[in-house]
């Protein structure tokens, strides 16, 4: 059975929207791990001022999460009003769901980084 032009686009789009999600948890919490190390390692004087950049590295990724999250939301929207109005598709029920899953996944998204830059410090240290 060949795929129409529709499906085809539709499978990309939750695909794109599926390895951005997770392209940018892990590039996300590596960064945060690295960031907790560098601080870790960081010797402050007593008179020296200490820049701990942990925090700011959180604070970037929040902001640049919802700038992806935001993103994805936008395009995972687009694959739902496509799944609706693609009537004659096989798979219509299962896109429809699946585009709708993927609009909770940047909110869930960005839970989880919240929740990530939380543990880092207990589980490293």
């Amino acid at each position: 059975m060949r795929r129409s032009g529709t499906e085809i686009f539709l499978l990309i789009l939750k695909i794109l929207v599926s390895a951005v999600l997770l392209a940018f948890l892990v590039w996300a919490t590596a960064t945060l791990i690295e960031a907790h190390i560098s601080d870790m390692n960081m010797n402050c004087n007593s008179g020296d001022v200490c820049f701990e950049g942990y925090g700011l590295v959180f604070a970037a990724f929040l902001i640049l999460g919802l700038m992806v999250n935001g993103g994805s939301l936008i395009v995972s929207l687009i694959g739902l009003i496509v799944s609706i109005a693609y009537k004659t598709s096989f798979r219509r029920k299962g896109n429809i769901i699946t585009f709708i899953l993927l609009m909770i996944a940047p909110v869930l998204c960005e839970f989880l980084l919240v929740l990530i830059a939380q543990v880092i410090p207990s589980i490293i240290g």
